[in-house]
């Protein structure tokens, strides 16, 4: 896709580190809109990326004409500026009759949505059954075939510092999805220090630079669903990732990921409150069985 095109990606860090991926494809004169937070993770000096704007800044451009937004949160706030800035096409959500709604292009993404047609309950069951990750969908929303080359674009300032046999573990989880907290990661720990391995629990930062650094320094990474993932998939750290709570199908490991996948993944699937057996069926054994592949190169 070619020309002047405006992209409405503002969510979870994560999702728009991996909604980045859109660059692989995507030529012209390209306007992203984000939160602020989000905007010093995307690539500063990419050659079609030409403006980052949070969205107290898109007054800027109201007055503009786009060949093409393509617009990816399923928000009320993404909507109405969709459906506000002027365009010759909208990919994506908008707003029609004041209700929030989607084109057919990313049909199979937003089917699973909260503003999917056919409500959250069928949505929910539909991303359960879901095998495809969200670069496969997005791709194939514009004619395109994802592959494992097509990697995350980030900020050009990010790049890994590798500390060897550093593992860094993330065992936090935002209020949100409590049930992303494995409670082994302690014990786990103990365990590979035992073996000769730093381990270093990644904590809160002032800044967000200052984290990003500490990922980068990490050999390897335990983490569940999180930004962390995502920083590790785009530095190229392999990583175990442990999914209790959200869908594993739809994210692309890159060949550098080990999935840990709960046996009661369906009991708590986004679920917003905590489902202990979500959590408690994942064992030590599975964790240790999983790193030792991991760095041992077989194949996921």
């Amino acid at each position: 896709m070619e020309g002047k095109i405006l992209v409405i990606k503002k969510g979870a860090s994560g999702d728009v580190i991996r909604t980045s991926t859109l660059l692989h494809f995507l030529k012209g004169d390209i306007t992203w809109a984000t939160h602020i937070y989000n905007k010093v993770f995307l690539p500063q000096h990419h050659s079609q990326l030409k403006r980052i704007l949070s969205f107290e800044e898109t007054d800027r451009i109201l007055n503009e004409n786009f060949d093409c937004i393509i617009s990816l949160d399923d928000d009320d706030e993404c909507a109405t500026l969709a459906t506000t800035i002027k365009s010759n096409e909208i990919i994506g959500v908008y707003k029609e009759d004041e209700k929030v709604v989607y084109t057919r292009h990313l049909k199979e993404w937003f089917d699973m949505s909260l503003i999917s047609v056919h409500g959250k309950q069928r949505a929910d069951e539909i991303k359960l059954d879901n095998r495809k990750t969200f670069q496969q969908m997005l791709f194939e929303g514009f004619g395109m075939e994802f592959n494992k080359n097509h990697s995350y674009f980030m900020n050009e300032s990010i790049n890994a510092k590798t500390i060897t046999k550093r593992i860094g573990i993330e065992k936090r989880a935002g209020e949100r999805w409590p049930t992303k907290s494995w409670n082994g990661f302690d014990e786990l720990a103990g365990l590979l220090k035992g073996r000769g391995y730093d381990i270093f629990f990644f904590e809160q930062r002032n800044n967000i630079i200052d984290y990003i650094n500490d990922v980068s320094s990490c050999q390897y990474v335990f983490t569940g669903d999180t930004l962390t993932m995502h920083l590790a998939l785009y530095l190229k750290i392999p990583n175990v990732t442990v999914f209790t709570c959200t869908s594993p199908w739809e994210i692309a490991g890159y060949g550098i990921m080990r999935k840990v996948v709960s046996p009661k993944l369906a009991t708590a699937f986004y679920k917003t409150k905590y489902i202990p057996e979500a959590v408690e069926s994942i064992t030590i054994n599975d964790m240790v069985i999983a790193f030792e592949d991991l760095i041992a190169g077989k194949k996921p």
